[in-house]
């Protein structure tokens, strides 16, 4: 339990990541740099896009996906591979402990949620 906490703990250190979507669909979320919300209890990564939403409609909803968890001037970084799920409900932010309630209004119109 305390390597995991350990893990927990160094990727929430962590601002930013390159997101690789590993999908071969047409309308797949594109690759990019994404903001690091949160990594949970439960070992999901939350993550913040901004992406225009009128966009989102045509992804697909999971995906399989590469992180790379990265900062400048740092000399290491986290890779993983698992599953990035694009969240479009505001009710299933609410498990994401830095996600308010205002930030939530104001993601529905100007960011994208994505699980890992």
């Amino acid at each position: 339990m305390t390597t995991y906490n350990t893990l927990q703990q160094l990727m929430n250190s962590f601002q930013h990541c390159l997101f690789f979507n590993l999908s071969d669909k047409e309308w797949k979320l594109p690759n990019g740099i994404a903001r690091l919300l949160d990594v949970d209890d439960s070992g999901c990564c939350w993550f913040l896009f901004h992406i225009s939403v009128d966009d989102t409609g045509l992804y697909e909803t999971e995906s399989p996906a590469r992180i790379r968890l990265y900062e400048k001037g740092r000399d290491c970084y986290v890779e993983a591979n698992g599953k990035a799920e694009i969240l479009r409900d505001p009710i299933e932010w609410t498990r994401c402990n830095k996600i308010s309630y205002g930030m939530a209004k104001a993601l529905r119109y100007h960011g994208l949620i994505v699980r890992f």
